[in-house]
């Protein structure tokens, strides 16, 4: 009786939180980089979200891996700014040579060099190796989102771009 009870509540939680995942269906986890913040896209939604950045920005070269969107203007935020785009694997590791908190294990993103390299990272990827996008923020070579303000005003930005 009582497992049954916990398996019911657990089936619940999970229906709860898988729910609540639909409803928000691409997360931008913040990337801290030359002291400024930037964005990932991490897992599935990532090839579709690039789509959506050559077709709102009209750009047709899809050319390497490492695009630059130049000129954007974000209501809210004072200077334009240059979107630069990498595509590749985020992956995890649980070697405690690379711990870099106190957590356990550490992050590191692997940007696709060329086709073939891309071909070869994706058929030996590992269980903790997703493919991703991330998108530095920048003004010049400077990254620039230093304030909570700007950093919602662009993951608002950058959400419209996928869902509009």
């Amino acid at each position: 009786m009582k497992y049954s009870l916990f398996l019911s509540i657990l089936l619940a939680l999970t229906a709860t939180t898988s729910s609540a995942q639909d409803s928000d269906s691409i997360q931008f986890p913040q990337l801290i980089a030359g002291g400024g913040h930037n964005f990932q896209i991490i897992g599935e939604h990532s090839s579709a979200y690039k789509d959506s950045l050559f077709a709102h920005f009209n750009k047709k070269e899809k050319r390497g891996y490492v695009w630059k969107f130049k000129n954007v203007k974000v209501d809210g935020i004072s200077e334009v700014v240059t979107l630069e785009v990498h595509q590749g694997l985020k992956g995890y590791t649980e070697d405690p040579r690379y711990n870099a908190n106190k957590c356990g294990g550490s992050a590191y993103f692997y940007t696709f060099t060329s086709e073939k390299r891309k071909a070869e990272m994706l058929e030996n990827q590992s269980e903790l190796e997703f493919p991703g996008l991330v998108i530095y923020v920048k003004q010049g070579n400077k990254y620039t989102l230093k304030n909570p303000e700007e950093v919602k005003l662009m993951e608002a930005y950058l959400r419209a771009i996928y869902e509009g």
